[in-house]
């Protein structure tokens, strides 16, 4: 008999945990800690439900550094092609092994908060101008070496409280089309559901993500 709950059923208890309305968010994080620290299979499938959701939190939810931190523990896996494209630009990241192989367990995106995770990074680790669109490519190209396999792909200001015109100004529309890159695409051929809205129902990103993703089971948009 296995000595452990099965794996199935942890994830059950902490999405429990995750998705308690009743919890404040900072609570939830706490709690969920402390399952982390019971022991190794448990501290693998507490880490893999918050990874699986990293960049689909609610950006009121987190801080700046954290977010960087975020980008930091991702940036971990570039190869070297990609590290010496960051070193051209001046930017020098640390490579050092990690315990899980985290950037495999993301689910979700949010494309608007995966932008702010990079621009927060960029603005607390490199104030120095640098170009945003070597920093997402290069992440999502991690994604896509080490199995990202999304489920939900979500592109719309509103579902993160981004209506403000200053905070659309620093989301420009071109970053979209980065995500139809040869060495990105493959991450959104299992997306089953997609969430658009707002400018993301502008051209050219309908034509990028409809080539894109091919198995989408569940599709929302609105035009604002």
């Amino acid at each position: 008999m296995s000595k452990h709950i099965p794996s199935e059923l942890l994830n059950l208890v902490f999405l429990e945990i995750y998705n308690d309305r009743f919890l404040l968010y900072n609570l939830k994080i706490h709690y969920l800690y402390n399952c982390l620290l019971v022991n190794r299979f448990w501290c693998k499938n507490v880490v893999s439900l918050l990874w699986s959701l990293v960049f689909a939190f609610s950006l009121k939810k987190k801080s700046s550094k954290t977010r960087a931190v975020i980008i930091d523990t991702c940036l971990k896996f570039i190869n070297k092609e990609q590290q010496t494209d960051l070193l051209k630009s001046g930017i020098h990241v640390d490579v050092a092994p990690s315990l899980f192989k985290y950037p495999s367990f993301i689910k979700d995106i949010k494309f608007e908060a995966l932008l702010l995770n990079v621009r927060d990074w960029i603005f607390l680790r490199h104030p120095s101008e640098v170009d945003r669109n070597l920093i997402l490519r290069i992440l999502l190209e991690v994604l896509a070496e080490y199995g990202s396999n999304l489920d939900c792909f979500v592109s719309d200001h509103l579902s993160l409280d981004l209506s403000s015109i200053a905070i659309r100004e620093r989301l420009p529309l071109n970053e979209l089309t980065i995500l139809g890159n040869k060495n990105i695409k493959n991450i959104f051929s299992h997306v089953n559901e997609l969430w658009i809205g707002g400018r993301s129902l502008e051209n050219p990103f309908i034509s990028v993500i409809t080539n894109i993703c091919h198995n989408v089971v569940r599709n929302y948009d609105h035009i604002v």
